[in-house]
């Protein structure tokens, strides 16, 4: 009777947490072979610095790019950082191989300090980097990877308008929070659907969140062909 009473006990935990969980419907995976275009979008403000050390971010970025299908006629990749101003690295029709983008990682030097302008990164990505002139393709899907510690400079709800603006422009956002002090409410908003993030205190546990990333980017959720 009292492993009966435990076992009963753990299921009704169980089914009380997935009460309050983000329920993520069923989806059929639409990524293989299709062109797809990345933009990461990096915070590197003063307060997502105190979150994570420059390095650490650089190593996570490389660690991803190493595991992505990089080429001319594959997936393209544009790399901006943003504070109080915003920063283009590379375009997305700049680098077809995956070690021109690794050296260009290896030779950013230490950012400064500065506000939190997401909602103007946001826009600037949309409008100008995925654009024709720099590298952006008609035929292909649009990803922008935006990590941040998501305190906005000017308030959560420029940010969640300019993420809806992505939404309207055929731009998937995928979110990658960092640090301790994240709106998971707001990060949620930005993002492309509301199960499309992933909450990092440091990136520590690279690993992980590469893998929850790269299956966000490569393998998006749709309801299309849902039985």
């Amino acid at each position: 009777m009292e492993v009966v009473a435990r076992r009963n006990l753990l299921l009704g935990v169980l089914l009380l947490l997935q009460s309050f969980s983000p329920a993520r419907p069923q989806c059929r995976t639409v990524c293989t072979g299709v062109v797809i275009d990345v933009v990461f979008l990096v915070d590197t403000s003063g307060s997502i610095q105190d979150a994570t050390s420059w390095s650490d971010m650089k190593t996570f970025l490389r660690n991803t790019l190493e595991r992505m299908d990089v080429g001319e006629d594959r997936m393209h990749v544009s790399l901006i950082t943003y504070s109080t101003n915003i920063n283009v690295i590379w375009d997305l029709d700049e680098y077809w191989d995956v070690e021109d983008m690794l050296d260009a990682i290896d030779d950013l030097d230490d950012p400064p300090n500065g506000d939190t302008n997401t909602a103007a990164a946001i826009e600037y990505a949309v409008y100008d980097v995925f654009d024709g002139s720099n590298g952006d393709r008609n035929d292909a899907m649009d990803y922008l990877v935006l990590i941040t510690d998501g305190e906005n400079s000017d308030g959560a709800q420029d940010a969640i308008d300019e993420g809806e603006n992505a939404k309207e422009e055929g731009v998937y956002i995928y979110a990658v929070g960092v640090g301790d002090n994240i709106s998971v409410t707001t990060l949620q908003q930005i993002a492309a659907n509301k199960w499309d993030y992933v909450i990092a205190d440091d990136f520590q546990n690279i690993e992980s969140i590469t893998e929850s990333l790269l299956s966000g980017i490569d393998c998006p959720c749709t309801t299309q062909g849902v039985v």
